[in-house]
């Protein structure tokens, strides 16, 4: 699995973070966080631009939570800001995209797994609206038992079918 987090520096200064593939760096010189910012930059125009895609913008509940989400060949894109602040009072930006991911909640739960470990947290409206995504979208499908119920309910009915014709033809 492929996992870029990119967060903007706290001060102007500074240097942004870059989390690729579980890697922290802060050096915004090296040809790796170029293509890394690249691919996330790309992601988030493909993603905008594709119809197929869910796009959703919420100024909901207080949450300024941009999310893009994309699940062309598992791949989920999400953008938003952090609880923390940089040095003007302003909420800290990040950019997240995970490859080969088979569900919305496993990437939310990615994101928030790796933030917590860089002390950086989602605001509590965010997190409302993230949950929200999660149970409108997000669970890996076929999973649980109504799902599988209802996979199976139509190809089991065929058969049924055919079966009872087959035991009328016979009798």
């Amino acid at each position: 699995m492929k996992t870029i987090l990119w967060i903007q520096s706290e001060d102007t200064l500074g240097n942004d973070t870059f989390v690729i593939d579980g890697v922290v760096s802060e050096s915004n010189d090296s040809p790796e966080q170029q293509e890394a910012f690249s691919e996330l930059t790309k992601a988030s125009q493909n993603v905008r631009l594709s119809p197929n895609n869910r796009r959703e913008y919420h100024n909901k509940l207080g949450s300024s939570l941009q999310t893009n989400i994309a699940n062309d060949n598992n791949t989920y894109y999400l953008q938003g800001v952090f609880e923390e602040k940089d040095e003007r009072g302003r909420n800290i930006p990040f950019m997240f995209l995970i490859y080969e991911c088979t569900s919305l909640e496993y990437a939310i739960n990615q994101l928030t797994e790796i933030a917590s470990d860089l002390n950086y947290h989602f605001r509590n409206a965010d997190l409302d609206l993230l949950n929200r995504f999660v149970e409108k979208w997000g669970r890996p499908s076929g999973h649980t038992l109504s799902e599988i119920i209802k996979n199976f309910t139509f190809p089991i009915s065929i058969i049924i079918i055919i079966i009872v014709i087959i035991w009328i033809l016979k009798n």
